[in-house]
């Protein structure tokens, strides 16, 4: 709840940010159309057109400035701060998104043992080479669940290791490798 209050906050003052330079465009292109009114140039719908453009920009404006306030509340709420603490400031803008969506082959696996509430620690008896790649792997310690032994075999040969040395020359290993599969 925290996080999303966070990304709340941050798009509101980002928004509020964007609503200002929309109402400050606006606010010229009134004066503009009160100006080629008063000249002649433009028709009073054409000069109404534009008031109303301003007088929505103003009021976005203000619900902005309402939806920052209620945001920035309920972050300040959620992380339990009050006093001088409250004045923590906030980075300009979100993030930039990922520039191509993650790459995520297991995220059935993934969903299915969260649905399911699978978790446990798994032991994986791992061989590394003298390079550190992982050669050969085997279940030491189940978790219990066979998606998280899968998991945990998959994920200990992808690693990469540093190789165990004898006499400080590098020689392939057997290690136990740990896994923690904990729901969060």
């Amino acid at each position: 709840q925290t996080r999303k209050a966070y990304y709340l906050a941050v798009a509101a003052d980002e928004t509020g940010r964007y609503l200002q330079q929309v109402q400050t465009a606006a606010e010229a292109g009134a004066e503009l159309a009160r100006r080629q009114t008063q000249a002649g140039n433009w028709s009073k719908l054409q000069q109404a057109r534009e008031q109303s453009f301003y007088a929505d920009a103003a009021l976005n404006l203000a619900r902005s400035g309402q939806s920052r306030s209620a945001a920035r509340e309920q972050l300040t709420r959620l992380m339990g701060l009050w006093g001088q603490r409250t004045q923590f400031r906030l980075p300009e803008r979100l993030p930039d998104l990922p520039g191509a969506p993650n790459d995520l082959p297991d995220i059935e696996q993934t969903a299915m043992s969260r649905r399911l509430g699978e978790q446990g620690k798994v032991v994986v008896h791992t061989l590394i080479g003298a390079d550190g790649v992982a050669q050969k792997a085997e279940i030491l310690r189940s978790s219990g669940f066979e998606r998280l032994d899968r998991a945990a075999l998959e994920t200990a040969m992808k690693w990469r290791y540093v190789p165990g040395k004898r006499s400080g020359v590098p020689e392939a290993m057997w290690f136990n490798v740990p896994l923690h599969f904990v729901m969060d």
